[in-house]
């Protein structure tokens, strides 16, 4: 599943910077058309940080051949809001880290019956289950990878 999310949100890149209409707009198609592919799967899918990052550099590397960022240019400007003179371009790693909290928040906030299950069925796991000892949030990444927020 993740090669197919991976190939479709290479696809999109491609697509939205081949455009006609990307000169003049900066990385908004890029945000609207490709960004959304990997970031419903955040949360569902069991994404490890590097490949997130990896996904990331690819797209850097494809702006870099379409002429829309040059090589030796600050990358971390990419990631810079518009009006704070940045190109806007939302970093997928920022991205899975906000989706992966605000679901661990639904989850345990959440009152209706399948959110209940869903709190039920992790307190009724075994002490040392393997999931429960890499993950220790419901749906969360492995914490040895992720850093900070």
């Amino acid at each position: 599943m993740k090669s197919k999310i991976t190939k479709e949100y290479n696809r999109q890149v491609c697509l939205a910077l081949s455009a006609d209409f990307v000169f003049g707009v900066g990385l908004a198609p890029i945000n609207n058309l490709a960004v959304p592919v990997p970031t419903y799967s955040f949360g569902i899918v069991h994404w490890r940080v590097k490949e997130i990052k990896k996904m990331d550099r690819k797209t850097r590397k494809l702006l870099m051949v379409h002429g829309m960022h040059h090589p030796k240019a600050d990358a971390d400007r990419l990631y810079i809001k518009r009006r704070d003179c940045g190109l806007g371009f939302i970093e997928l790693e920022s991205a899975y880290k906000i989706a992966i909290v605000y679901l661990n928040k639904y989850i345990k906030i959440g009152s209706d019956k399948f959110m209940k299950m869903v709190k039920k069925h992790k307190a009724s796991q075994t002490k040392y289950s393997q999931h429960q000892e890499r993950f220790p949030l419901i749906f969360g990444p492995d914490p040895r990878e992720v850093k900070c927020l």
